[in-house]
């Protein structure tokens, strides 16, 4: 292939880099692929239901849009689709204690202390609002 300009590409810029993986994303702020599993190791995909909606919706008009915006970065930047699912469908039909404990080992592993003490304050703050 030719180079008109007679630019050399420097290593980072001749590397291929996806969006998943994007260069410099070694420090703690990658996406996980590795998605979370259920006890016998399948990944799957959760449907919520309607009235399960209508609560989600209900405490979402409560939460401010500071707040809303803080938790979608985060769990953006934290989990993969994967990881959500997992944990929707943990959550349907409330935890047991083997289920929350998965919940929270996964919590561990993709947040930082930082990112675990500022998402137990939010909870803190809206909590009055799930039944």
């Amino acid at each position: 292939e030719e180079n008109p300009d007679n630019i050399e590409p420097t290593p980072e810029s001749s590397e291929s880099h996806d969006i998943e993986n994007p260069p410099g994303s070694e420090r703690g702020e990658e996406k996980h692929e590795e998605p979370a599993r259920d006890p016998v190791g399948r990944a799957e995909r959760v449907e919520i239901d309607n009235s399960d909606k209508d609560k989600v919706y209900d405490i979402s008009e409560r939460i401010s849009f500071a707040d809303k915006r803080r938790i979608i970065h985060l769990v953006s930047k934290k989990l993969s689709s994967r990881d959500i699912n997992y944990l929707l469908g943990l959550f349907k039909g409330g935890l047991t204690p083997q289920e929350k404990k998965k919940a929270l080992e996964l919590a561990f592993e993709r947040f930082t202390q930082q990112e675990i003490k500022e998402i137990q304050a939010l909870y803190n703050k809206y909590k009055k609002y799930v039944d």
